[in-house]
């Protein structure tokens, strides 16, 4: 069973002019290898918080906020139960809160104080800065602190702290905060689509003209997840090791894992992850960030 949940932050008015989004549609079977990991989608219900979206921070709705979904400044997350295997009960939670589309710029300058993409040199990505777009130009250590400043403003406990020897992420997975997700977490909420399809979800090599689209401009998938696959990869909790998780990653490299908008549709697949040095800043890389449903 799937049981949805939405949460919004930061949010403004949205202009007028804001894209027609397409109807949801459901993912067609694609030869790509996938995780054991497997979605519950017997039945859904939704009920909805926002925070940072009213006068007062956390607000409650019983409708979603499509206009705080999309006004750049703001995120919305959803409640999504996944199955997890035995042999994975250590490696993710079956519960948790993740954002519907990846972290703008609007909203990572909201809470940080800087737009990273101002001062990024750019070769492969024609982007132009804009509030709505995705964050980019983030290391691996910058997506840790904007999900401890996140979770600050939403008077949560942060899930990491910084030692010498790099990040930790506190209380496991159980933490109270914000963080990135493990992999077996990221492809829970993953739906295989295939390749003649794929178009209607992301924004990839062979449609995004080189350069990273408004987040939800394209259909979402079945969890109403948006840009899963395509326009920037997402970094993960995950370092070069055997083990699908650990609470100190080992190493230098990290995962960033969905592919980005001048990927081929091979390079969407939760298989075919990269690996970047942690301090390593890319064009085609940014985030999402989910909570652990206490």
């Amino acid at each position: 069973m799937i049981t949805i949940l939405f949460f919004s932050l930061g949010c403004i008015d949205i202009p007028e002019s804001t894209q027609e989004q397409k109807p949801s549609q459901q993912p067609t079977n694609t030869s790509q290898p996938t995780s054991s990991t497997e979605v519950q989608t017997d039945v859904v219900t939704q009920s909805y918080e926002s925070l940072g979206c009213a006068e007062s921070f956390l607000s409650r709705s019983e409708e979603e906020d499509p206009e705080c979904l999309r006004s750049g400044s703001g995120v919305t997350l959803v409640y999504t139960k996944i199955r997890i295997n035995s042999s994975e009960a250590n490696h993710a939670e079956g519960q948790f809160y993740i954002m519907q589309t990846e972290v703008t710029q609007g909203l990572y300058e909201k809470v940080m104080g800087v737009n990273p993409v101002k001062n990024c040199t750019t070769k492969l990505n024609k982007a132009s800065m804009d509030p709505k777009q995705p964050v980019y130009c983030v290391s691996f250590e910058d997506a840790l602190r904007f999900a401890n400043a996140l979770s600050e403003k939403a008077s949560l406990t942060p899930c990491y702290t910084f030692e010498e020897k790099g990040p930790r992420l506190t209380n496991n997975l159980k933490c109270d905060g914000f963080r990135l997700p493990t992999k077996i977490e990221w492809t829970g909420v993953f739906d295989p689509v295939a390749e003649q399809d794929i178009s209607d979800q992301a924004w990839f090599m062979v449609n995004s003209q080189e350069s990273t689209h408004p987040v939800a401009t394209k259909s979402p998938n079945r969890l109403g997840l948006y840009d899963i696959s395509g326009n920037v990869a997402e970094w993960i909790w995950r370092d070069e090791g055997q083990s699908p998780y650990t609470s100190h990653l080992l190493g230098e490299k990290r995962m960033a894992i969905g592919g980005s908008a001048g990927d081929t549709y091979i390079n969407l697949q939760p298989d075919t992850g990269r690996f970047l040095m942690r301090d390593e800043i890319d064009e085609g890389t940014g985030f999402r960030l989910l909570r652990t449903h206490r």
